[in-house]
């Protein structure tokens, strides 16, 4: 993922869990810098859990109480890639109180790289306006060829 972020040079922020105070106070201060004021699109990967599924609301009420406008996306993982990508499930934990309606996890790690990278690429092209896209393009392709060229 941090290598579809740096080809259309989108921040990455990766957390295990819910997001610690210090980590939206760098990441708010950050994208507060940057953003003169728009709203910013958070695209998020987390477990299809309890707690996955709720970490999108968490963040968003932090990054608020910054002053930050953010919408929130999640782009995996959801039941339907589960069904689709017949991902691999296991039994919620049954100490978790949260969210019952959830009995069957997966974790993002079950949804191949490949596809991820895909996915969010995909996905942050829809927000890249399109003189962007053909600039990252062109960079991309020169870079292949010097390597071609240093390769031979």
């Amino acid at each position: 993922m941090q290598g579809v972020c740096e080809e259309f040079a989108v921040s990455l922020y990766p957390a295990g869990g819910f997001v610690s105070l210090s980590l939206v106070y760098e990441a708010a201060e950050n994208i507060r810098r940057i953003a003169d004021g728009r709203e910013i699109i958070v695209l998020y990967v987390g477990d299809f859990d309890p707690a996955g599924v709720l970490i999108d609301r968490d963040v968003h009420a932090k990054f608020s109480a910054h002053g930050v406008k953010l919408r929130f996306h999640r782009l995996a993982i959801n039941p339907a890639q589960i069904a689709w990508y017949r991902l691999p499930t296991k039994p919620r934990k049954k100490t978790d109180r949260r969210r019952p309606d959830i009995l069957e996890t997966v974790e993002a790690e079950a949804l191949p790289a490949s596809e991820l990278r895909r996915i969010l690429s995909r996905e942050i092209e829809r927000y890249v306006p399109a003189q962007a896209l053909d600039a990252i393009r062109a960079a991309g392709e020169s870079e292949r060829e010097g390597l071609h060229g240093i390769a031979d």
